[in-house]
């Protein structure tokens, strides 16, 4: 503490992504292929040839038509972690942590962008 009872020590958020509760993990049970489907779709057009946070595909996906009410935000994350497993978007960084990963098209989405 300074002089002024301020506690000035910096805090290392060193946490991993929070898990969905018990709440969260029925909704998403409850979601229909179609909208699955969407979310993946809203994850990609976020996507572009360029590395960007996975924080910011998933911050796209949750706000713009795609949204599913009550999904949580790691939801979005599993599903950029599933489309990295497919080899569509590649990363760099900690995946456990969407604030320290990029990702980005991978090679061949980055090639037929740019051809088409």
């Amino acid at each position: 503490m300074d002089q002024s009872g301020r506690n000035d020590t910096m805090t290392i958020d060193s946490d991993e992504d929070r898990l969905p509760d018990a709440e969260e993990l029925k909704l998403i049970a409850a979601l229909s292929e179609a909208r699955i489907r969407a979310i993946a779709a809203a994850l990609l057009a976020a996507a572009s040839a360029d590395w960007r946070k996975l924080a910011f595909l998933v911050a796209h996906a949750m706000t713009g038509p795609a949204r599913a009410r009550g999904i949580p935000d790691v939801y979005y994350a599993e599903r950029v972690h599933q489309l990295i497993a497919k080899g569509v978007l590649e990363a760099r960084g900690n995946l456990s942590r969407m604030r320290y990963c990029k990702v980005r098209l991978s090679e061949q989405l980055r090639s037929s962008r740019i051809q088409t």
